[in-house]
């Protein structure tokens, strides 16, 4: 009798792009050591949302009517900070195993207690880094990263906790943004991070969690995903998003879209952008979908689990499992037990 499946929308994506890749995530349980910096700052942005959309929500449970007595902002700092990394709580602030990019770095947006906060810990690590070279400093780490050239551990720790600075105010905008722009279209949140659990009849199911589901000013009720992105969104978003065909097929309900705050900070107004892509997942691309993870279920019901090197760069570095795949080199991987 063939085993049934349970995948998530982040499973079968990995599936798609590269075979080999999924096999060494969920079937062999590789984990990387390091986390990248929009996973963890991602998670933080969800975290607050959640209080945020609750209030807009009549009834709550009971876990709900804690998390709504939280500050978002609170929330979204404990977030951003205390960080799981594979079974360990890690201050994500003061670690090496954080991965921030050189975008993440923000110095125009801080605040003066920003800079008090990252003089302090920079007393700690570099007592040479004061007020008046602080900026010549992290411009230099910037050189030497784009050199791809390796900084001193002390540099490299205060250099991360420049970017984790960054992070926390850009987030912080990024909400008060969310509050002025998307919040008040909303005239009633039925639902927050809902369960999918969605069943073939083979006995295979898809899981995951809704964002949200509301009720908007137009009076219509929709599916929705919150998104923090670099680039803008569009319609064709919409068109492309096996995950939204995953969740409106579960609720039966095929309005749907996507709340949108784009990450970049601009120098001119409005410095943020939010906004929100409504759409209708229509028969097509329910049909369409389902056909392509009908075969992703197969192969890997199958042990097809094929090397696809077109992605091996696919987001700008190499993904996590590059070495082990094309060297067996495990270096930086920790293994699971099975579960």
């Amino acid at each position: 009798m063939t085993k049934s499946i349970r995948l998530s929308n982040t499973a079968i994506t990995t599936y798609q792009q590269c075979g080999m890749k999924y096999k060494y995530h969920y079937i062999d349980r590789y984990r990387s050591k390091i986390i990248d910096s929009p996973l963890f700052f991602g998670n933080a942005i969800d975290n607050a949302l959640n209080v945020i959309l609750l209030t807009k929500k009549k009834v709550l449970t009971d876990s709900e009517k804690e998390l709504i007595k939280k500050d978002y902002k609170v929330v979204f700092r404990d977030a951003l900070q205390n960080v799981m990394i594979i079974d360990q709580k890690v201050d994500i602030r003061k670690t090496e195993l954080a991965r921030y990019f050189n975008s993440d770095l923000e110095l125009d947006i801080w605040t003066p207690d920003d800079l008090n906060e990252f003089l302090a810990h920079g007393i700690k690590e570099m007592s040479q880094v004061t007020k008046s070279n602080y900026r010549a400093f992290l411009d230099e780490c910037l050189e030497t990263r784009k050199k791809k050239e390796l900084l001193d551990i002390p540099e490299y720790r205060l250099f991360n906790f420049a970017g984790w600075i960054s992070l926390h105010r850009k987030g912080l905008i990024l909400l008060e943004e969310y509050k002025k722009t998307i919040y008040p279209e909303i005239v009633e949140v039925h639902d927050i991070q809902k369960e999918v659990h969605l069943p073939n009849d083979k006995g295979d199911f898809i899981t995951g969690f809704i964002d949200f589901t509301a009720t908007f000013k137009d009076g219509f009720k929709r599916i929705m995903d919150n998104k923090t992105s670099s680039s803008a969104y569009t319609n064709q978003n919409i068109l492309d998003s096996q995950q939204l065909v995953i969740y409106t097929e579960n609720e039966k309900n095929y309005k749907c879209g996507f709340a949108v705050l784009e990450k970049k900070i601009r120098k001119k107004e409005p410095r943020v952008r939010s906004y929100l892509i409504f759409g209708e997942v229509s028969d097509s691309q329910v049909d369409k979908f389902f056909s392509e993870i009908e075969y992703v279920l197969e192969d890997i019901k199958a042990e097809k689990f094929e090397k696809n090197e077109k992605s091996c760069f696919a987001f700008g570095k190499p993904c996590q499992f590059y070495n082990i795949c094309h060297k067996g080199d495990a270096t930086g991987l920790i293994k699971l037990e099975k579960k």
